[in-house]
């Protein structure tokens, strides 16, 4: 868990499958459980991160309601590959907010 008060948020470090259980449902089931526990504990955001290469990962994520938070980035150890952050807010909105997260 990260930030303090109104702003924290779980980051997702790792999250897979192996190739030949892909397509199964298993990552999306495996974030719908992570939405419900870090709902749980009064947290609202989830932050995850993965290589701009990897669109199917991209798509994965912001297919399932998260948005892309800042420019992609460069790891300063590995320099081998750019990441995109993405962010998701799981607070409910009120009526005339805007469509639920």
């Amino acid at each position: 868990m990260c930030g303090q008060g109104p702003n924290r948020y779980v980051y997702v470090t790792h999250v897979a499958a192996p190739t030949s259980l892909q397509g199964q449902g298993i990552g999306t089931e495996v974030m719908r459980r992570i939405e419900a526990d870090v709902k749980g504990r009064g947290i609202d955001r989830l932050q995850l991160h993965t290589a701009i290469e990897r669109k199917d990962l991209a798509k994965f994520y912001v297919d399932r309601g998260f948005v892309p938070l800042g420019k992609p980035f460069k790891w300063s150890v590995t320099n081998t590959y750019t990441s995109q952050k993405y962010r998701k807010n799981l607070a409910s909105r009120h009526c005339g907010e805007g469509t639920p997260a």
